[in-house]
């Protein structure tokens, strides 16, 4: 636990004569401690413990589980231990926090507020304790008379610590957040009264801890997005309302909206106005809107639904959560966008099918000014000669004013040669740098990302692990097989003849253990000596704490005494020990645990290279004792075991499972286009539009991130603190969802493509028709999600920074690069393979008589200028 107490002795007591050794752990008592007798000198410093709990976990059943398992069986109460901390430090300058008198105060009140909690929470608590209380127990004065510094007083003396520890099971982790809510609440209550005070020295307070900073991140991120809906939310339903140009219409999605998917839904699905608009029947144009757009969102939403479902596959348990709510929310939209929009429209078409004012396809025009071209000059008639007497028998008309629409402009570069082949060159050539950056990638292991900017518990914690030891939050446990098996008795007598050759074996084995990992982590970056390991067996030579001596069972070996001798053993020594025991070797004696108090950083990068090299030190096999008349099911090898090792464990599994989970995605999703339009190489064409740009913007983060390539911006979101990068978990949230996204508004263009094809149309008129059809519905969709996704990067925590770019910029490379240059570029090249196997009608319309399709649309949406009454050529060059 981590309130325990190292205690080292020299002379006097039990014939241990002049020899220096750290005799295990005893328990901190908040009103006890343990006295120095027989004239033995003794000095005490804190052990380390911490807790286990996971936001991210392996899913049952998992391999990675069972460690944890393990752990659960040997130590159950220590794998459910919490340890918060309260911060007292000086407000100010100040000698020392214990002579300014709030810091008392404050700690008084800490306790009050603990032991309160305690009576009507009981069971929870397991110690609660700080410097002025530990100062009035016999352990501070054994402490005192060895010279050895208060564990509760930095070395700046200008900070105090408040340690409490509790179990936290997983079914009552609510309880728990509501007490650390008072506790907190308390904290801030004392901080500002410590801010008030300017007579004189000050404090401020505050609270970390593991629980505190996952806490932070959630009401951190739960508030940030609200703030994010404040300003987001206008700008989107903005978009939205310009695209459809009704604020009736704008009803319709807002019924149907479960996630931000849904207004991509939603853009698509209202053509029926257009033609109700026009004179159509209502019910005939909802048949046609389901008809044509409804086969598109139900193979869009699939899409995206396989997409998130590819994160099932992931190890986390909290990761396959996300995946779930995304496609369950995904599945929603698709329901209410085919079944609760349409029965709105049809119910009350009056109101929802008013005349709106100008097409969208007039979004972006150009006219140009009149010029003498523009004029014709044409005969007058015999009455209008009589009635007027002009000097010239003509007469000047004006000739309809010509409009050039964008999306044809663009449509004529990237459809025609040079353009069709040169756009694709140019495009993936820009895309190439951005993908090489991918082979760069590192995945950083700071766990420090998920921390809030700014935040009180962030803040404490970065003051902890500069004037304490931080691993006493999160340490990590070896446990090592004892083959024992009986009572859990910790008296000689009660040891059998077995049990004594068992026990000398698995002290040998201690021993050679710590030597192991002393070798292995005493180079840094880890710096582990034998005053950060914890165990049975484990003590530092005397008058030399950078070396091992080992404590065997019956012999001597290289201290004066034994193991046994010392259970056997009267007085505080010999309790000490017997209380180590207890805590150290399970209950069912079947291990016995080693703890790794490492003094770097447990939410750094270093962690990660720690657990791989002190895994590399573990014995592949438990020790040759009597384990060959224990069953097979008995025997279990060596464990290591810590909250982040769990979390390094799900890193591992998940980019070794990574490129099969994209594969997979990749395939399944292309499998389902493919039959939805029963074109079997369209997905071919489709891999260069979504793999290499997926590629490209994941370069582009990790140029960001990784290589702090915006760094000079000064912007926080747009960077990474020092010691941190890329945050692992980005790609495997991000990576399949983008591909669905991506896919997402190819679907929409292929679709108009297939569309016109199948109405004669020859493939360049059908890329250009559904360029110009599709490019206002899907730029408007895909505004709004990079605006709705971008919006994270108004968070305070920095993973979510990152996920909220690479979403947010995938969206927008894909909306303005891909769906608007290559995409169609692409579909023109080798044109028979777009639809292959389908046989399609034969090719009798050319781009010169797409004109009077569009200008029906729009002047079905209402637009003004040249209708359908044109002639077919007059009215194809008036819109092309």
């Amino acid at each position: 636990a981590p309130t325990q107490l190292i205690l080292t002795c020299r002379g006097g007591h039990g014939g241990l004569g002049g020899a220096g050794q750290r005799l295990a752990a005893a328990p901190t008592q908040s009103r006890s401690g343990v006295a120095p007798r027989d004239g033995a000198r003794c000095r005490l410093r804190p052990g380390i413990g911490g807790q286990l709990q996971v936001p991210v976990r392996p899913r049952a059943g998992h391999a990675l589980l069972r460690p944890q398992e393990r752990f659960h069986a040997d130590f159950p109460k220590t794998l459910y231990g919490d340890v918060e901390v309260v911060l007292i430090s000086c407000r100010g300058l100040c000698a020392s926090a214990t002579e300014v008198p709030l810091a008392a105060h404050a700690a008084a009140r800490l306790h009050a507020k603990c032991a309160e909690l305690d009576r009507k929470n009981p069971g929870f608590f397991t110690n609660y304790t700080d410097y002025f209380e530990f100062s009035q127990s016999a352990a501070a004065r054994v402490a005192a008379i060895a010279g050895s510094r208060s564990p509760f007083l930095s070395a700046s003396n200008r900070t105090l610590m408040f340690q409490l520890t509790w179990q936290v099971p997983p079914s009552q982790q609510l309880q728990i957040q509501s007490m650390l809510n008072d506790i907190t609440s308390l904290t801030e209550e004392l901080d500002a009264e410590g801010a008030k005070l300017t007579d004189g020295p000050s404090i401020s307070v505050a609270l970390t801890g593991p629980l505190a900073l996952f806490g932070e991140t959630l009401s951190s991120t739960k508030a940030d997005i609200e703030q994010k809906d404040i300003f987001v939310a206008p700008l989107a339903l903005v978009v939205l309302l310009y695209r459809i140009r009704s604020w009736r219409l704008l009803l319709l999605p807002a019924l149907c909206l479960v996630a931000t998917v849904a207004t991509s839904f939603s853009l698509s699905l209202p053509q029926a106005v257009p033609e109700v608009q026009a004179g159509a029947d209502t019910e005939a144009a909802l048949k046609t809107m389901l008809s044509q757009s409804g086969h598109v969102v139900a193979v869009s939403g699939c899409v995206l639904v396989i997409c998130y479902l590819g994160v099932l596959f992931f190890p986390g348990g909290g990761i396959a959560t996300v995946g779930l709510g995304a496609a369950f929310s995904i599945l929603i939209c698709m329901a209410s966008n085919l079944t609760l929009m349409p029965c709105a429209i049809a119910s009350f078409p009056a109101f929802f099918t008013p005349k709106i004012g100008a097409s969208p396809f007039r979004c972006c025009t150009f006219r140009r000014r009149r010029s003498a071209s523009d004029v014709s000059l044409q005969p007058m008639s015999a009455e209008a000669q009589a009635a007027e007497a002009p000097s010239t028998p003509f007469v000047e008309v004006e000739r309809p004013r010509k409009r050039r629409n964008c999306w044809l402009c663009i449509a004529d570069v990237v459809t025609k040669p040079p353009g069709s082949w040169l756009v694709p060159v140019l495009v993936l050539g820009l895309l190439v740098p951005p993908v090489l950056q991918v082979f760069k990638y590192k995945e950083s292991f700071a766990n420090s990302l998920t921390f809030p900017r700014n935040g009180r518990a962030s803040d404490a914690y970065a003051r902890l692990a500069a004037e304490f030891p931080a691993s006493m939050l999160a340490p990590t446990y070896v446990l090592l097989p004892t083959g024992l098996k009986g009572n859990t008795s910790s008296e000689v007598a009660a040891f059998s003849a077995d049990d004594d050759s068992a026990l000398e074996a698995h002290f040998d084995g201690l021993c050679a253990l710590a030597g192991r990992l002393l070798d292995n982590l005493r180079p840094e970056p880890f710096g582990v000596r034998p005053i950060h390991l914890t165990g049975l067996a484990m003590l530092p030579t005397p008058g030399d704490s950078s070396k091992l001596a080992c404590l065997r069972w019956n012999a001597s070996g290289d201290l004066p005494f034994s193991a046994r001798e010392l259970l056997a053993m009267d007085g505080d020594i010999g309790e000490a020990y017997r209380d180590a025991w207890r805590r150290l070797m399970s209950e069912n004696r079947a291990s016995s645990m080693v703890v790794l108090a490492p003094p770097f950083d447990p939410f750094g990068e270093v962690l990660r290279p720690f657990v791989h090299v002190a895994r590399a030190a573990l014995p592949p096999q438990p020790p040759p004792s009597n384990s060959a008349e224990l069953g097979a099911e008995d025997v279990a090898e060596p464990v290591l075991m810590s909250s982040l090792a769990i979390v390094v464990d799900i890193l591992e599994v998940a980019y070794a499972r990574f490129p099969y989970i994209l594969t997979g995605t990749i395939l399944l999703v292309f499998l389902v286009v493919a039959i939805a339009f029963r074109a079997a190489l369209a997905p071919v064409k489709m891999f260069f539009t979504v793999v290499v740009p997926l590629a490209a913007v994941f370069g582009v983060a990790v140029w960001v991130y990784q290589m702090k390539g915006l760094h000079f911006l000064g912007i926080p979101a747009l960077t990474s603190a020092e010691g941190a990068g890329f945050y692992w978990g980005t790609p495997i949230f991000t990576c399949t969802i983008i591909i669905g996204l991506a896919l997402d508004y190819d679907i929409f263009l292929f679709a108009r493509v297939v569309e016109l094809r199948q109405m004669g149309f020859d493939n360049e008129a059908s890329v250009r028709g559904a360029i110009v059809l599709t490019g206002p519905i899907i730029t408007s969709a895909g505004l709004i999600m990079a605006i709705a996704l971008g919006g994270l990067l108004l968070c305070d925590v920095p993973a979510n920074n990152q996920i909220g770019f690479v979403m947010a910029f995938g969206v927008l490379v894909d909306t303005f690069v891909i769906r608007t240059c290559l995409v169609p570029a692409v579909l023109t090249l080798a044109s028979g393979l777009n639809y292959w196997p389908q046989r399609m009608p034969d090719a009798t319309k050319t781009s010169r008589d797409l004109g009077a399709l569009l200008c029906e649309r729009a002047a079905g949406a209402g637009a003004s200028g040249p209708g359908p009454s044109s002639d077919r050529e007059g009215s194809g060059r008036s819109v092309a």
